[in-house]
């Protein structure tokens, strides 16, 4: 493909690929996923959401420490990790060799 068959096929500046958008009233896949999460099996008569905990928390226990991870951070939190910059001897940071230019 040529350089000028690229660069007709490309969008034009201010212009979006779907001016319509998403038809008014369809559901968002993640709409569609709660909505079914919030159904009950008619087998067991269960939420789906709560078949679906207890799989993620049995596999987690039995196989994956990476599910484990995802249920800790989900219920107490993610750790934060913080991280402090300092200069020499905990003193301040001396940034040199750096230009700024401001734009209007």
């Amino acid at each position: 493909m040529s350089k000028e068959d690229l660069i007709k096929h490309q969008f034009k500046k201010g212009k979006t690929g779907n001016p319509d958008g998403r038809p008014k009233g369809s559901l968002s896949m993640t709409k569609l996923l709660r909505v079914y999460l919030e159904t009950k099996d008619p087998k067991t008569g269960k939420y789906i959401k709560d078949i679906v905990n207890e799989a993620f928390v049995k596999r987690a226990v039995a196989k994956s420490d990476v599910l484990m991870k995802e249920i800790l951070d989900r219920v107490d939190g993610k750790v934060v990790n913080k991280n402090e910059l300092s200069g020499k001897d905990g003193g301040p940071l001396e940034i040199t060799g750096v230009e700024i230019s401001i734009r209007k």
